[in-house]
């Protein structure tokens, strides 16, 4: 049976971001249960606590994610038409290879002094140390390629994509990127996801693929991974003191955000001058002959705008909750 295409609407994407959490905190309720089991069965308390372990969990948290979208629009008997989609490939797609190396350079160091300043206050991170051909070799695949693959589809080609419909594009991605950086409930790095979230979501929008999201988040990804030695030792040479610590971190966000908007300003020329980008409110419009009820998933209404809000602000509270939850189980 073919299934009816239907374009991403604004309830859409912010229920499958919803149900995406709801699931995904779910499975980490599962999993932690499993382990529980494990560690009295096998009476090892480092039963799922190793590496790979986690990985390996991370990887089934991804799956999860992505389950969400497929089995909505099963459940709807549609497939849905994104907003940015992946095969709309553009000239101005190659200056997205550009925005991992802006980003990591500029807004790192502000993450850094946000997690120095939580460790100065007795938090204890709680992160991954990878080691050993093995484990880098998995990491690249879970943390380099899956989660940038999967994260993007949902908050930019679904939540973005249905946030767009509704909010300007830079109040569009600044919700999408609060969302993506509160959903890893990880204190420390919060900072710099959101960062990262509002980069991708910006060359989604004016590239007008979500090809140019994937390249941002893998290429910050993997490099954060391969070389997070030499980065940590380059701001170290770089934050001497407090004062050309703040004055840096300052400076580089600055720069960062005048680079990653001059880019994304140059993707969405770039997309004009080759006549491939057909915009109406800055948001990507697909092909007739691809477009099924368009018009019916538009925001007309104050109901439809409140009932969307609502939804998103449940997801992200969810987030939210679980986050502090985190950030005070640090601090004990």
């Amino acid at each position: 049976m073919r299934l009816a295409k239907r374009e991403v609407s604004y309830l859409d994407g912010v229920m499958i971001f919803l149900l995406a959490i709801v699931a995904n905190l779910a499975a980490q309720i599962i999993l932690s249960i499993v382990i529980t089991i494990g560690k009295t069965a096998t009476g090892s308390e480092s039963f799922g606590g190793g590496n790979y372990a986690q990985l390996v969990c991370m990887a089934v948290f991804q799956l999860v994610f992505l389950s969400v979208p497929v089995l909505y629009y099963l459940a709807k008997k549609t497939r849905p038409l994104l907003a940015y989609p992946v095969k709309n490939v553009r000239p101005s797609l190659a200056l997205s290879v550009l925005l991992p190396a802006v980003s990591l350079i500029g807004f790192m160091l502000p993450a850094l002094l946000f997690e120095e300043f939580l460790i100065l206050h007795g938090y204890k991170p709680n992160g991954i140390e990878i080691a050993g051909a093995g484990q880098t070799a998995l990491a690249v695949i879970v943390i380099g390629i899956m989660a940038p693959c999967i994260e993007e589809l949902i908050f930019r080609g679904f939540l973005l994509g249905g946030l767009n419909k509704a909010f300007n594009p830079y109040a569009a991605a600044a919700l999408s990127a609060a969302a993506f950086s509160l959903m890893h409930m990880n204190p420390e790095q919060t900072v710099y996801q959101f960062c990262l979230g509002f980069v991708c979501a910006l060359a989604a929008i004016k590239s007008g693929t979500l090809l140019a999201a994937v390249i941002t988040h893998a290429g910050s990804n993997i490099t954060v991974l391969l070389a997070v030695g030499p980065l940590n030792r380059l701001f170290d040479v770089l934050t001497a003191s407090t004062f050309i610590k703040v004055a840096c971190a300052i400076g580089f966000f600055i720069a960062a955000l005048a680079a990653v908007l001059g880019i994304c300003k140059a993707m969405e020329i770039i997309n004009r001058v080759c006549g491939k980008n057909k915009t109406e409110n800055n948001v990507v419009v697909l092909d007739d002959d691809t477009r099924k009820d368009a018009q019916s998933d538009a925001v007309t209404d104050k109901k439809s705008r409140k009932t969307g809000l609502m939804i998103y602000i449940g997801g992200v509270g969810l987030c939210l909750i679980m986050w502090i939850f985190v950030m005070v189980a640090a601090f004990i």
